[in-house]
């Protein structure tokens, strides 16, 4: 039923928790695709508090029928979970191209 199935070695400072792993494939080949707030903070090089923060904003803008500024997320249940493609696209949205165009103040330039 489970050949040729490595099962991990556990590592001192590991628990059993940790190898509690699916044993049909390896983990390095599930990639989830929703990541949860701290991950996808991490994805897009900033703080969990900064994405909680535009999200509120974001849901507050919604209300007023303005748009959002965030990242979209997607809320199932209670979770609030942020899919790769829609941080990727937020990010590609926010990038300035040299030579096409003033890209707005820099610092404190007068």
């Amino acid at each position: 039923m489970f050949n040729n199935v490595e099962i991990p070695i556990m590592e001192t400072h590991q628990t059993a928790q940790h190898l509690a792993l699916r044993l049909d494939r390896p983990v390095s080949d599930i990639v989830p695709r929703a990541l949860r707030e701290g991950d996808a903070a991490a994805y897009i090089g900033f703080s969990p508090s900064y994405l909680r923060n535009q999200r509120v904003s974001d849901v507050r803008a919604l209300r007023r029928g303005e748009g959002i500024k965030g990242p979209r997320w997607v809320t199932i249940a209670t979770a609030i979970r942020y899919l790769r493609e829609d941080l990727d696209e937020w990010l590609n949205a926010s990038r300035v191209d040299p030579g096409q165009g003033d890209p707005g103040p820099i610092g404190d330039a007068a």
